[in-house]
């Protein structure tokens, strides 16, 4: 019964360690207010801290199934 917990704990751990962290985009509008814009920083840098690469851009999205 130790030997499976063990197991079993080494086997999350591994599974956790290698998902790694994601990228993330964060988009806001050409025209958004400053409100909007602070939270997007608000955001990113919540993000950053959490260990997540984040991408701030500003414009519509550019994507073939967006039309």
């Amino acid at each position: 019964m130790k030997n499976t917990k063990l197991f079993m704990f080494a086997a999350c751990t591994l599974f956790l360690a290698a998902c790694g962290k994601q990228t993330v985009k964060i988009m806001t509008p050409p025209d958004a207010s400053n409100r909007v814009l602070f939270s997007a920083e608000q955001l990113q840098s919540t993000l950053d801290k959490a260990g997540y690469q984040v991408m701030m851009q500003q414009g519509i999205p550019h994507s073939p199934i967006l039309k």
